[in-house]
């Protein structure tokens, strides 16, 4: 702990990565990665589909103008 405290100095595999004795299971592992996976996901998946209908309710509106207004591009 002192050698931490002291940026490790006098101890060199003080911040040195090691492998743990026990590895973590596959299954565990696949659990955390589709769960990171979902989190990450989902709020992508939710804004995607509001920008849909945002840019399906805009193009109604635009349709709806033009037959109202006789709108014409280009004029």
């Amino acid at each position: 702990m002192r050698s931490l405290l002291r940026r490790g100095r006098g101890d060199p595999d003080a911040w040195c990565l090691v492998r743990r004795r026990r590895p973590l299971s596959a299954g565990y592992l696949a659990g955390v990665g589709l769960a990171v996976g979902a989190c990450v996901l989902v709020p992508y998946g939710e804004e995607l589909l509001r920008c849909r209908r945002a840019a399906g309710a805009r193009k109604r509106r635009a349709r709806a103008e033009k037959a109202v207004f006789g709108v014409t591009e280009g004029k």
